[in-house]
């Protein structure tokens, strides 16, 4: 690795070891960098430009990179990420993922592939899919929804229109971090703790077969 860097330094006297290695503990304390955020383009410039190197980097600290150019968008995911979420942030995280997908397919996204909620319509969808409600304690929530924020997978504030109201843009990095292979090893983690989520793709694929018999 020491080797790659070093000859990779050779190769490209405009870039400096430090400002790869800054790149590089950007992605791991915020694990998604976006293009369109001022103080993270140098860092998703350097991770697009690098991405060989970056990728033999990350994948030594046991995390997967990815990249997505048309989005905009660089980012990490642990490869035992699942392991390490709670039961809540498990939830929260499949609930972004099947309302993002939803809206996807409604044309209801914006120009940057984003995906605009309002925060009581997204607790009304959470309930119906989880059969459970939000931590109606606003520190427990807040402390949710910032978590996300910093990860990169959401934004969350007041709306602009109706700063009285508050508001979540579910960000593209949201199917990167729950891809299929991972929905699925989530399902058998909540099977195991006897919790249970109403999967869209899974109630289609049930009416689909009774259809058929």
């Amino acid at each position: 690795m020491l080797n790659d860097l070093s000859g990779l330094l050779k190769r490209n006297d405009d870039v400096t070891e430090e400002e790869l290695q800054h790149a590089a503990y950007a992605l791991l304390s915020r694990q998604f960098l976006h293009h369109n955020k001022p103080r993270q383009r140098k860092q998703y410039n350097y991770i697009v430009r690098f991405q060989k190197y970056f990728s033999y980097l990350m994948t030594a600290t046991n995390h997967d990179l990815v990249i997505n150019e048309n989005q905009r968008y660089v980012g990490i995911v642990p490869q035992d990420y699942i392991n390490r979420l709670r039961i809540d942030e498990t939830l929260f995280l499949l609930s972004l993922r099947a309302i993002y997908d939803e809206e996807i397919i409604a044309f209801h996204a914006n120009d940057d592939g984003s995906i605009n909620i309002s925060l009581d319509d997204f607790e009304m969808r959470y309930e119906q899919l989880t059969g459970r409600t939000l931590p109606k304690v606003h520190a427990e929530l807040e402390s949710i929804m910032k978590q996300f924020q910093h990860f990169g997978v959401i934004e969350y504030g007041p709306d602009e229109d109706r700063p009285e109201f508050k508001r979540i843009i579910i960000l593209p990095t949201i199917a990167a971090l729950l891809s299929g292979e991972a929905i699925k090893r989530i399902e058998i983690y909540l099977k195991d703790d006897n919790v249970s989520f109403e999967n869209p793709d899974n109630n289609e694929k049930d009416e689909s077969e009774e259809s058929a018999s």
